[in-house]
């Protein structure tokens, strides 16, 4: 018993298998979640023994019982590991528990089950094959006959969690094996018949309810779904059912039936026993082929010889016997899988076909690989060779239907010639072609036998898409005229954006980010200037990658500046559409706009003067003085409705430029009037001007590092020539200065002329005669500051052709510390613009804020002193050394301090309590550090930029609940290269208007998900970049 009970530990309660063969092999205690196992199993385990029932189950039922406790969906029968098993007490005879326990701890390869069936038998004799077949049906029946009982027993004697398991014993096939058919009593009796199966009650069990007659397997199974009783329908608790009457046990076992080979044979066992004596007539039934020996080949069962069945009909050619003697004689003529029977003409051949136990489609690939052999044998004897068999195939292959026949060649893993419909559109889509290369590519696929579909085809696979509207329109150019440009937009933007989003669900694209409620479509807005053209685009937020170019479809497209005037005439009709996209709803889910751009076009948007002004801020009316100290508590916030109040009142005034710092720098009325909360900070921007402001302050410091390192030579090799170095330095510097004052005047002369042209549009659109004074003094202000940067021009050519000259002669435009820094850049493929005052690119920020960039950059200037001062007739510098020691440590610092910064607001992820504090304190001691290191040593100031970072991008992350990765402007920025790839391929329109058309409309078809879905992906080859060891 101790061994019982100590095996009774191994296993699932519930499964019966082995713990550590089921799940992770971590058990649960029972007794711990007893109302979750009442409620799901309907077992009671207060009821379980400990001799008798295993205390722990698996992770398997554990987990099964927590996902329907989850979804409020019982487990009838069902545990985690298999069908719930039946417990008995131990026996110490043969406990079949414990045998089991101690074979599986034998160990060793479990034996392979033989498959039943008479061709499975021995070869060796006929009645010895004839026996073991009986044999087993035998047993099997005696076996299925034991389970009743203890099933009938389990039903009036053992608690309900017991039924569980009788339910999984009590299987159909014990019916089909005893077959109680009425007919087969003599006589039968009405009473006695099971309202389930409707054959005689085997095992009777009584209901309480209505006294009616069941058969305890029936009426378990029964019980599984349903609690009332099958005859009255009333209420039926599995433990009120009754045993039956003695007298009603008497009667049943007093029936007289037919016996089981009453209509085995040709003629069949004419005797008819009782109910209780059934078992012993069909061991000694002279009909039973275990009891028959008489010899096959001169009869096949009792007194019917070969010739009889020879001459008997068809119909009469049936019966277990028969069959059992057919088999036999087959099998012992059998030659592997083909029996040759000789006939008066060609031979008879038989094959061996087994019926498969599962279909192909489910089986294992050593099964489909065995059957696959079965079928090549089988074709091969049809079709007479094995090259006859090819021809065969080849035949079989070009009967089938081309629809069957691709789908043959997919499930083979066989790319087929036949490309999937669509492929040609996403041809044309992925490489940009034209319609007159898209008709060469198909030629020369055909060549090679791959047919495209027709350009009819695939032109009227677009119609149904959006189409764009193309005019020109009076534009304002650079040189302060208007003239004529070309304009391409979507006219209707809500029924595009849901037919849009319509192709992503039908293409499955639709995803939704953390972050992003469920019953919530992100939409994102936004516009750059780039490529001698403005694109205003939309993406939607709900797919994976979506600042990707493919994602990114411009619905607004001119070529001209992005000035005010330009931006009203493109986008004013789309001021009520976004209100509208607003407040719709797509397929039950809200749609959220949010507006997207740099910080300039943002400003302009919303009818700011721009960073230049007194009050630059978008969303705060703090001064531009103001953000050079530390931010104590938050600025007055701007919203749409202080917006409108400003401008009306900068409007009502006269609409002067020189009066928009008292009216908070509002000098326009908002383009597209999106909520300022839905206004995302552009973080790239933010990157491109954080940066290299750090930059620039450094190479200040480390010019005058170069200075200082040329004096110091001067004084220890006194024939150095410091005079030329000296001009060379200060013409650098008259240079530099030259050109920031020219940006800065073309800036102001820029927002004067847009100004003008404003207020001028304004005037023809409202009549607003009052305004005319100001576009007059408009006009003349932009004359005078045209005119000072035509001077300023004059100044800056000449500084730099003194500069150019200097620096010919000299041999080096800096000095070797300055240089260091460009050749460590230049060393990590950091590479700054030669226009845009050597602006940097975004990505190149992304890669320069790594560690080991910013620890080699910072360290550049100090291996150039140390080499310098190391060389001969050069005794060390302690100052000089010192002070490349500062720089190397305050540069670092600052740019890992905005390093950490970046990583927070650059997130994709869900913005947590964790998250904020401590970007909150990063942000902190990195405005700090900006004010100790460089403003307080006038190497520059807090610009607008930095004023974001400090006090608005937190609230921005706050009011999505997210980081800012997702939401930011790079889609915007790097659709522009996209564009000029399509503007050459479609260099020879003539039309400037046509040629921008065509390029929007190739572009929305490389932006549709089916196009996208079927575009092979390329290998991707990760480059591999030096660093600095």
């Amino acid at each position: 018993m101790d061994i019982h009970v100590s095996n009774l530990q191994l296993v699932c309660r519930f499964g019966g298998q082995r713990l550590s063969s089921v799940g992770q092999g971590k058990s649960y205690k029972v007794c711990n979640y007893p109302e979750a196992i009442r409620n799901i199993l309907k077992i009671n385990v207060h009821l379980d023994k400990s001799d008798i029932h295993p205390p722990l189950m698996c992770s398997s039922c554990h987990r099964a019982i927590q996902r329907s406790e989850a979804d409020d969906k019982p487990l009838t029968g069902e545990g985690g590991c298999g069908p719930q098993q039946l417990w008995t007490p131990h026996r110490r005879s043969a406990c079949e528990f414990c045998e089991r326990i101690a074979q599986e701890s034998a160990g060793g390869r479990k034996k392979k089950k033989k498959l039943g069936g008479l061709l499975c038998m021995d070869r060796s004799s006929t009645e010895t094959s004839t026996e073991a077949s009986c044999s087993s049906t035998c047993s099997a029946a005696v076996s299925e006959s034991a389970a009743a009982e203890r099933i009938c027993e389990q039903v009036h004697s053992c608690p309900a969690d017991i039924l569980c398991s009788v339910r999984a014993k009590a299987s159909p096939a014990y019916k089909a094996t005893l077959e109680l058919a009425p007919e087969r009593f003599q006589p039968h009796f009405d009473d006695i018949i099971c309202s389930i199966c409707l054959h005689v009650a085997d095992q009777a069990t009584e209901t309480p309810c209505c006294s009616h007659l069941l058969c305890a397997a029936c009426i378990c199974f029964w019980l599984q779904s349903s609690t009332s009783c099958p005859v009255c329908k009333a209420a039926l608790d599995p433990q009120s059912l009754l045993a039956p009457h003695r007298i009603v046990s008497g009667v049943l076992s007093q029936l007289s039936l037919f016996c089981d080979f009453h209509a085995s044979t040709w003629v069949g066992c004419p005797k008819v026993v009782k109910l209780q004596d059934l078992k012993s007539h069909v061991r000694e039934c002279p009909h039973n082929p275990l009891t028959n020996t008489t010899p096959l080949p001169n009869v096949v069962t009792g007194s019917t010889t070969f010739e009889d069945a020879r001459t008997a009909s068809p119909s009469k050619l049936q019966g277990k016997a028969f069959n059992t003697t057919f088999a036999n004689l087959v099998k012992r003529k059998l030659d592997g899988n083909t029996l040759e029977v000789p006939t008066g003409g060609r031979a008879l051949v038989l094959t061996h076909t087994p019926i498969p136990l599962v279909d192909s489609t489910v089986a294992s690939h050593t099964t489909l690989r065995r059957r696959s052999g079965f079928v090549n044998s089988v074709l091969q004897t049809v079709s007479g060779s094995a090259e006859g068999s090819m021809e065969q195939r080849a035949v079989d292959l070009r009967s089938m239907q081309k629809k069957d026949r691709d789908e043959l060649l997919v499930l083979a893993g066989i790319k087929s010639n036949t490309p999937s419909p669509g492929t040609a559109l996403a041809i044309k889509a992925d490489l940009h072609l034209p319609w007159h290369q898209l008709r060469k590519l198909q030629k020369w696929l055909v060549s090679f036998g791959i047919h495209l579909e027709s350009e009819r085809v695939v032109r009227d696979s677009i119609k149904g898409l959006p189409k764009f509207t193309a005019e020109e329109v009076p534009m304002a150019s650079k040189g302060g005229s208007v003239v004529l440009a070309p304009l391409v937009c979507i006219p209707d933007l809500v029924s595009f954006v849901c037919h849009i989003l319509d192709l992503h669900k039908e293409a499955g694209t639709l995803f939704w980010h953390e972050g992003i409620p469920s019953d919530q479509i992100w939409l994102k807005f936004g516009g750059d200037h780039g490529g001698q053209s403005f694109k205003f685009c939309c993406q939607v937020l709900n797919v994976n990658n979506p600042n990707a170019p493919q994602n990114t479809i411009p619905v607004c497209l001119f070529q001209g500046k992005d000035s005010a005037a330009n931006l009203e005439t493109a986008l004013g009709h789309y001021r009520t559409q976004l209100a509208t996209l607003a407040t719709e709803k797509w397929q039950g889910k809200t749609l959220r706009v949010l507006l997207v751009g740099d910080y300039e076009y943002l400003t302009t948007n919303f009818g700011l003067s721009g960073s230049s002004g007194v009050r630059p801020c978008l969303f705060c009316l703090c001064e531009k003085k103001a953000m050079q100290d530390t931010l104590t508590q938050p600025h007055t916030h701007r919203s749409l409705h202080t917006l409108q109040e400003d401008n009306a009142a900068f409007l009502a005034a006269g609409g002067v430029l020189a009066q928009a710092k008292q009216y908070n720098n509002v000098i326009r009325t908002a383009i597209l009037p999106i909520p300022l909360p839905e206004v995302v900070i552009p973080i790239l921007h933010l990157d491109l001007g954080i940066f290299p402001w750090i930059y620039n302050a450094m190479c200040t410091d480390v010019h005058q590092l170069d200075i200082a390192l040329a004096q110091s030579s001067a004084l220890i090799v006194q024939d150095t020539d410091t005079t030329m170095f000296q001009s060379l330095v200060a013409a650098h510097k008259s240079s530099e200065d030259a050109r920031k004052r020219l940006e800065e005047a073309e800036a102001r002369a820029d927002e004067v002329l847009s100004q003008l042209h404003y207020l001028l549009m304004h005037i023809q659109a409202s009549g607003m005669n009052n305004l005319q004074a100001a576009a007059g003094i408009m006009q003349a202000q932009w004359r005078e500051r045209a005119e000072a940067v035509t001077n300023i021009r004059k100044v800056h050519d000449e500084e730099k052709k003194t500069f150019d000259q200097l620096a010919a002669k000299h041999g080096k435009e800096c000095g070797p510390c300055l240089a260091s820094l460009d050749k460590t850049l230049q060393r990590f493929n950091i590479k700054r613009q030669a226009y845009h005052s050597g602006a940097f690119v975004g990505n190149h920020v992304i890669h320069a804020l790594q560690s080991n960039v910013i620890s080699a950059l910072t360290s550049a200037p100090l291996e150039v002193v140390q080499t310098r001062t190391s060389e001969p007739q050069q005794t060390p510098c302690p100052s000089l050394l010192e002070e490349a020691i500062a720089i190397r440590d305050r540069y670092s610092e600052l740019l890992s301090q905005y390093s950490v910064c970046r990583k927070f607001f650059c997130s994709k992820g869900v913005l947590t309590e964790e998250a904020e504090a401590e970007f909150h304190t990063a942000t902190v001691a990195f405005l700090k550090s900006c004010r100790e290191s460089i403003t307080s040593r006038k190497l520059g100031n807090i610009t607008p930029k930095l004023h974001l970072l400090e006090g608005h991008v937190l609230e921005c992350m706050r009011n999505f609940g997210m980081g800012l990765g997702l939401l930011g402007e790079q889609g915007m920025e790097s659709i522009h290269a996209e564009f000029n790839t399509l503007q050459s391929k479609y260099n020879a329109i003539p039309s400037a208007l046509a040629r921008l058309r065509t390029c929007a409309e190739q572009h929305l078809l490389s932006t549709l998900p089916k196009n996208k879905s079927l575009r092979p992906q390329a290998a991707t080859r990760k480059r591999k970049r030096q660093d600095d060891e």
